[in-house]
């Protein structure tokens, strides 16, 4: 019971919370781990979409929504289309600024990695990559959900 099965489609990234809390409440400000499931091409396309969790404000634009891309080894975050700079908007990212990725799990490659080089703003810094037979794993490459940001297998 300790594992769980998942069946995820080759071209999918999924975004998790992983840090076991009492509610979701509690979760609010809990980093996120990407799963990325690349496509037989090396390819993979998801979002990101995050909110209070207990409001309407999504209505009025209180809500954060991320496009991120995999392509050529290469995962990018960028704002979506429905996203704009309203004051509700502006005013909630600033609350989640301080959310991260933890971690980024890239499942499908057909080859490994030693390092990756994360992008975020004018900052650019190497970070570890550790890969397994079926997955490699980018451990804190320390983006923030509301940045743009790129992050290079090597």
């Amino acid at each position: 019971l300790a594992d769980t099965l998942v069946f995820a489609r080759g071209g999918s990234i999924v975004p998790t919370r992983e840090r076991r809390r009492r509610s979701s409440a509690l979760m609010q400000r809990d980093p996120f781990t990407l799963y990325v499931y690349a496509s037989r091409t090396g390819s993979a396309s998801g979002q990101l979409y995050v909110d209070d969790g207990e409001s309407y404000d999504y209505e009025n634009g209180s809500f954060i929504e991320r496009d991120l891309i995999f392509a050529n080894a290469t995962l990018e975050s960028r704002p979506s289309v429905r996203t704009d700079a309203s004051g509700e908007q502006s005013a909630f990212a600033a609350a989640m600024a301080a959310v991260r990725i933890e971690r980024v799990v890239v499942v499908g490659l057909l080859r490994t990695f030693t390092t990756a080089t994360v992008v975020e703003g004018d900052h650019e810094r190497s970070v570890d990559v550790s890969c397994g037979d079926t997955e490699c794993t980018i451990r804190d490459p320390a983006v923030h959900i509301t940045n743009d940001w790129a992050i290079r297998l090597a």
